[in-house]
Parts: structure tokens; C-alpha cells; sequence
């Protein structure tokens, strides 16, 4: 039986030199403790990773209490180490009662790992300070959908900081202020004062159909009311003054 028990050893030893990826172990995802939430702040979300294989994705997903789907941000590899990993979430509103969210991680092999479902609360008198880096990527998110027909903004949180979104087919669109980017593409100005860049206007050069373009991402034309090419006529020579 000893011997048996041996043979069977040897041969798991074999296999693992044969296929590395069985001596491995899978990856592990260690999530910050988030002390609370702040009541009028953003969540930073940080972890450390372990995984024998290189990791390709790092997101966090989430959603506040007014959904039942999740977004995801794409988390950042920390300047500390390459096994450290942070994100901060969109600002959550009072109608969104609290966030949900978990940590989805892939590696070069395709091997998946996921955190257990969290919960953050808004709690008054928190404080979570971000660092400089941190404060700039807070007002400059970019979030993704996981399921079509998604609303483009997560509901429940402010999107004034959302610069960006992916959609569920892996399009990335860009957004002003709060105006969704279908409306963008087809020539909205964004209102004023709502944190979106000013649509942009210039002119455009040679073919018949030319004319201003009005809107940052792809605007709409209009006619010009000038023929291009065509300057204005000359004025007369004066004649000689009569005395």
C-alpha cells in the first residue's frame, strides 16, 4: 500500500513538471478594509493581488442600491508594486442609498478570480483622503457596461465626473458634463455649467458640401453661408477730385 501511495506522489510530481499550471496556485484577490464610506466623497477601492501568472484585467465592479446591474472601472496598478491596485467610484447620491461591489480579475491564461460581494454606506463625519493622482482620475472616470440596454450613466451616482464609457460591446464613447454620448454624436451642445467641455467650432476645408462643424466629437454640419474660394468684389478707383 506504502508503495502504491508513493507511485501515486511521483506521478502527481510529474504531471505538475508537465504542466506548470497545475503546480500553481489559483489567484487570490485581498481587498482593502474600507473603514466607511464618505457621505460626500468617493469610495477608493484598493487590493493586493496574488497570481503566478501575469494579470491582463483588474475591474471593479459596482452598483448602487437603485440597480440590479453592474458597471466596472478598470483599476490602476499602484506606483508601490505591480500587486497593488486602486480605483475610485463615481460620487454616490443620497437616492442611491449604497454601493455594491465586488473585484473581477484576469490573468494571461484566461484563469478568472472574484471577491465576495461588499457593501459601503455613506456615513456622515467620514473622511477618506485621496492623494494628488488620485483626485485627478476622480474627476476624469471612465465606466463600463456589463449587459446591453444598460442606462449610460450608473444610476444612483453623480456623472458630472464621467468622462468616458464603454458600452457592453466594447465601444468606447466619450461624454460632456451629463449628456449622454448618443446625444453628443448627433450634434447636442452640452448644457452650460454642467461641467462638460464647450462644443468646439471650427471650419472645414475644400469640397462643395464644406462648412462648419459645430460639437467636439462628431458635431453636425452646417451650411456655409459664404461660397468658399469667392472674396469680395474690389471697390472702384476715385476719380480725379474736381477743385
Amino acid at each position: 500500500m506504502r508503495t502504491k501511495a508513493l507511485s501515486i506522489l511521483q506521478a502527481l510530481s510529474l504531471a505538475a513538471l508537465i504542466h506548470p499550471a497545475l503546480a500553481q496556485e489559483p489567484p487570490r484577490i485581498l481587498v482593502d478594509d474600507i473603514r466607511c464610506l464618505p457621505a460626500d466623497g468617493q469610495a477608493r477601492i484598493g487590493a493586493t493581488v496574488r497570481s503566478a501568472s501575469p494579470v491582463t484585467s483588474m475591474r471593479v465592479l459596482f452598483r448602487s442600491g437603485l440597480s440590479k446591474e453592474d458597471y466596472y472601472i478598470e483599476m490602476r496598478p499602484a506606483e508601490t508594486g505591480r500587486d497593488r491596485y486602486w480605483a475610485v467610484l463615481p460620487q454616490l447620491q443620497p437616492d442611491g442609498k449604497f454601493i455594491s461591489y465586488s473585484l473581477l480579475l484576469k490573468t494571461v491564461d484566461g484563469t478568472q478570480a472574484r471577491t465576495p460581494l461588499q457593501k459601503l454606506v455613506p456615513a456622515s463625519g467620514c473622511s477618506q483622503p485621496l492623494t494628488r493622482e488620485e483626485q485627478l482620475t476622480a474627476k476624469n472616470l471612465v465606466v463600463g457596461q456589463t449587459v446591453s440596454g444598460q442606462p449610460a450613466f450608473p444610476p444612483g451616482f453623480d456623472c458630472a465626473d464621467i468622462i468616458k464609457q464603454i458600452t457592453s460591446r466594447g465601444q468606447m464613447q466619450s461624454v460632456y458634463g451629463c449628456a449622454p454620448a448618443t446625444a453628443i454624436m448627433a450634434g447636442s451642445t452640452p448644457p452650460l455649467g454642467s461641467g462638460g467641455a464647450a462644443p468646439s467650432t471650427s471650419s472645414s476645408q475644400g469640397g462643395s458640401g464644406g462648412g462648419l462643424v459645430i460639437g467636439g466629437v462628431g458635431g453636425t454640419s452646417v451650411s456655409p453661408g459664404v461660397i468658399q474660394g469667392q472674396s469680395s468684389p474690389a471697390r472702384p478707383t476715385p476719380g480725379p477730385r474736381i477743385q
